[in-house]
């Protein structure tokens, strides 16, 4: 069988319906990723693949370059340690990444059209890798990589990225709530601890004033403002891979059309009559239909909050359960939260799914050190969080 994939710049390149077959339901699918493509970052750039069979579409996949650094994975001493060393040799820490997925997902998302099985899959997912390869030799890159795929797809296509001599690394879990019918429900599998502290940190709803849009027009610099708030705060240091380019909720709140709500949270004035007084957080969701009912999710993608008002009303625990409640009554049967906080969200009810990284260089000896250098410093094995979960 003759499976041929092609690299494409743009991936408006790429049609439309070519690339929502592949990836049926998809809220970060070909609107997210084109409105993606158009914004201007430093660090990387986006482009795509496909795959064609007997003069038909078959598989697509989001691209992006990168120079990605090795201590990325590192949190805390560590990593101030090494952005000592970074800021003498960056050349020591950094490579040019060639990889399959996108610093803006928490997923990969390569989609296969529906009349695929898994052998011919695997074929495609052959033709991507040697385009890869093709591709990184005419750029020069060194390092080819497959970013955050789930354990579904890694158990289907796992042996093609083997036999292509792929080395995998564990990158951090996404954390998904399945939901109940109900609040009473959801509530009731939550331990009597959690439960009760969970109730009395959402009472704090009474001082805000919530609502929700599908546009951010006349607080574009207001959001942008709360998410680096909240990104410097964190704790947490993930580079490129966290920053976002300008304009991004601007940008994909447009292009979802009604697929993307941005979730704002007003502090009472209550010096007005409890007045909307001023915005001191936000969530940006997506809403993810799936291939089918089983499959809609609610996707909790970015989060922006002001300190110390949103400390002090519980912003965090209000939000989520705004979060749920608006997932039970629009039938969606989970909500993903993505890859930080493990702490909290296992605390409320969230199980973690797996999500790995698989990787290959060019230089056969730096290939080999990579290989030694991942089984130390997996993203899962430097997040506090995870330390001691199984």
């Amino acid at each position: 069988m003759k499976f041929t994939a092609t690299i494409c710049q743009r991936i408006c390149d790429i049609t439309r319906d070519d690339w929502e077959r592949c990836q049926k339901g998809e809220a970060e699918g070909y609107d997210y990723y084109t409105a993606c493509e158009k914004l201007t970052h430093s660090a990387y750039h986006h482009s795509a693949v496909k795959v064609e069979f007997q003069n038909k579409i078959v598989a697509v996949a989001p691209l992006f370059t990168l120079r990605y650094r090795l201590d990325t994975p590192l949190q805390g001493k560590l990593r101030q340690i090494s952005n000592i060393i970074f800021k003498y040799l960056p050349h020591l820490l950094s490579l040019k990444v060639l990889g399959l997925g996108s610093p803006l997902a928490e997923r990969c998302h390569l989609g296969f059209a529906p009349e695929l099985d898994v052998q011919q899959q695997n074929y495609a997912v052959t033709a991507i890798l040697n385009a890869l390869k093709k591709h990184a030799l005419e750029s020069k890159i060194g390092l080819m990589a497959i970013k955050d795929l789930n354990g579904t797809d890694q158990a289907a296509i796992g042996p093609s990225l083997k036999n292509a001599g792929y080395s995998i690394t564990s990158s951090l879990p996404v954390a998904v709530l399945d939901l109940p019918g109900t609040e009473a429900e959801y509530f009731a599998g939550l331990s009597a601890n959690n439960r009760s502290s969970f109730k009395r940190k959402i009472r704090a709803a009474q001082n805000l004033i919530f609502e929700y849009r599908t546009s951010i027009k006349g607080i574009e610099a207001e959001i942008d403002t709360l998410y680096e708030q909240t990104r410097d705060q964190s704790g947490y240091d993930y580079g490129d891979l966290e920053t976002l380019p300008k304009g991004y909720f601007g940008a994909i709140t447009e292009a979802l059309n009604g697929k993307a709500l941005i979730m704002l949270y007003w502090l009472k004035d209550m010096e007005n009559k409890g007045g909307k007084g001023s915005l001191i957080g936000f969530n940006l969701i997506l809403l993810n239909e799936g291939k089918n009912e089983n499959h809609r999710k609610v996707i909790d993608k970015f989060i922006g909050r002001r300190h110390p008002e949103a400390r002090d009303n519980n912003l965090y625990f209000v939000g989520w359960m705004d979060n749920v409640r608006y997932a039970q009554k629009h039938g969606y049967k989970m909500l993903q939260t993505g890859q930080t906080a493990y702490g909290e969200k296992l605390r409320l009810g969230s199980r973690l799914e797996p999500s790995f990284i698989y990787f290959r260089h060019r230089n056969w000896i730096l290939n080999q050190i990579l290989r030694f250098v991942a089984k130390f410093i997996a993203f899962d094995k430097m997040d506090p969080d995870l330390k001691g979960y199984k």
